[in-house]
């Protein structure tokens, strides 16, 4: 009778652990998922975003969301068709004044999806929107999120007596900068992972593909009624002198020509990759391609002042 009883006890209490698991996983979904509970925040709060960040780990860490008006949803490795999927979780309304900042990088035209990437959108996801995932992973990391996260949910839950909403608005926490020799020891293969190993005709074939996806990006946003807006971010010189003018007139020029072409309305681009105030200091980076707190800010404090040229100017 003792061993039935203690079975239907530990019955119990395993079904009620899974419950309290399943439970705070679907919070941690909603509400504490670093990009999901930006999504849902901006689409039920009043706050009147102006700039809407997309795009990879160099506008995410290179545009600062410490200047209040400023939505970034950046995620490392993130691609155009990934950037395209966010922008549709967006339902709040935007105007012909809210700016939507889209990078382009040396990769981003034959950037693949990378399937480690993918844990960054269960939260925000659906099954069908990603690439490369599994059925049983998806519900995996939908029923058990919260375990695999357990890190950022313990900093959230930290951080409750001084927040004043249940989403999760802690900022952006940068990694710390690397030493000079470090630095020059992962230029190169930083910068050969950028550039890829897909000959001449391979990188064209995904060029088709890539401008496609990007007009149907910029498309969207102009149904939005909001505006889009190219960017390079600022780049080292230990990561500049690896890399020929000719791949970038090749990889970003050539490709936001054609892109432009295709379009029936204006985007504008602003190419800071080789920005004198930055490409010399290196203490306004982390690493070679990657801009620190103190880079962010003063090269987002730039960029807001050169889109209000823009503005100004049309």
């Amino acid at each position: 009778m003792n061993i039935r009883k203690y079975s239907s006890y530990l019955s119990f209490f395993i079904m009620i652990l899974f419950l309290f698991i399943v439970l705070a996983s679907q919070f941690y979904h909603h509400f504490v998922d670093p990009l999901n509970s930006r999504i849902q925040y901006a689409n039920t709060s009043k706050s009147k975003y102006k700039y809407i960040v997309l795009g990879s780990s160099h506008t995410k860490y290179g545009v600062s969301d410490s200047f209040d008006p400023i939505l970034n949803l950046s995620s490392k490795g993130e691609t155009f068709i990934y950037s395209y999927k966010v922008f549709k979780k967006l339902n709040r309304k935007m105007t012909d004044q809210t700016i939507v900042i889209i990078p382009v990088s040396i990769f981003s035209f034959v950037w693949e999806t990378k399937e480690q990437y993918n844990y960054r959108y269960f939260s925000a996801f659906k099954l069908y929107d990603f690439i490369g995932v599994s059925t049983s992973e998806y519900f995996r990391n939908l029923l058990f999120g919260s375990l695999y996260n357990n890190k950022v949910l313990f900093g959230y839950i930290c951080s409750m007596p001084k927040s004043k909403s249940l989403y999760n608005k802690n900022r952006l926490e940068y990694p710390r900068d690397l030493d000079l020799d470090r630095r020059i020891e992962v230029a190169l293969p930083k910068v050969e992972s950028h550039l890829t190993n897909l000959d001449y005709k391979e990188r064209q074939d995904k060029y088709i593909e890539t401008r496609k996806i990007l007009v149907s990006l910029l498309s969207l946003v102009k149904e939005h009624n909001a505006r889009a807006i190219l960017i390079t971010t600022p780049q080292t010189y230990l990561y500049n002198n690896l890399v020929s003018a000719a791949d970038y007139k090749e990889r970003i020029y050539d490709n936001i020509a054609k892109v432009r072409s295709q379009l029936d309305f204006k985007v504008e681009y602003l190419d800071y990759s080789h920005y004198e105030r930055f490409e010399d200091n290196l203490e306004l980076f982390s690493d070679v391609d990657h801009l620190n707190k103190k880079g962010a800010d003063k090269f987002t404090k730039i960029l807001l002042d050169d889109i209000s040229k823009l503005k100004n100017n049309n």
